[in-house]
């Protein structure tokens, strides 16, 4: 008789600890996916700032170009390259001697490309890379 009374109260624990570690869970795992994600976009950011010091380097081209560029890997990426923020350093790429450091930075704000409907950790993030070459001719 005493064993069936308490088998009868452990019954309900079990769903209220599950109700009490359902929002964590749900969390860690919004969290997991929404880091994830955040790492591939900035992964992509360094491609996309990579390939467009690589265009400005060996190519005699525009900013207009570089930029082009750029926003065509972040949007063959399904990331929108029209929200991205290309900055090129020094600004007249073709007007540069040989040996001349040329820095591409792509910036994209994290509300732009959140896979959530709302973020929950990297709502004011914005992602940044940058990167520096030689130009070469």
């Amino acid at each position: 008789m005493i064993s069936s009374g308490i088998k009868r109260y452990t019954t309900g624990s079990a769903l209220i600890e599950f109700a009490l570690l359902l929002p964590v869970l749900i969390t860690l795992i919004l969290g997991t996916i929404e880091i994830g994600w955040a790492l591939f976009v900035q992964d992509t950011l360094v491609d996309a700032a990579r390939e467009g010091a690589r265009v400005a380097v060996t190519q005699n081209v525009s900013t207009t170009t570089i930029t082009a560029s750029i926003e065509n890997l972040l949007t063959n990426s399904n990331l929108p390259g029209d929200k991205s923020t290309v900055t090129i350093s020094p600004s007249a790429v073709s007007l540069q001697t040989k040996g001349t450091p040329i820095t591409v930075q792509v910036s994209l704000p994290y509300s732009d490309v959140s896979i959530l409907p709302t973020t929950l950790f990297l709502g004011s993030t914005t992602l940044s890379a940058q990167v520096t070459m030689v130009k070469e001719y």
